[in-house]
């Protein structure tokens, strides 16, 4: 994390990040400016879509605690495993 991010911010990315472990929660930017709650999964042969966004952390947590299932199968060595 950077001096962009308030304490606050950071105590939550701090939680979240604790909370979700299969997830690596960080907050995106537009310019200077801090924008979205955005969580990377960290499994990429999970079932659940690779990312996940909020506008808040609680709308992200809200995701986190039931992430959608991944539209389509997985990509791997040039092959689709459904």
């Amino acid at each position: 994390m950077d001096s962009l991010t308030p304490q606050s911010d950071r105590n939550e990315l701090d939680r979240l990040n604790r909370d979700y472990p299969g997830w690596s929660v960080w907050r995106s930017r537009r310019d200077d400016t801090l924008a979205g709650w955005v969580a990377s999964n960290l499994n990429p042969r999970s079932q659940y879509d690779p990312t996940l966004h909020g506008d808040t952390a609680d709308e992200l947590e809200d995701r986190l605690k039931n992430p959608p299932l991944r539209i389509g199968g997985l990509l791997v060595d040039g092959e689709v495993l459904l």
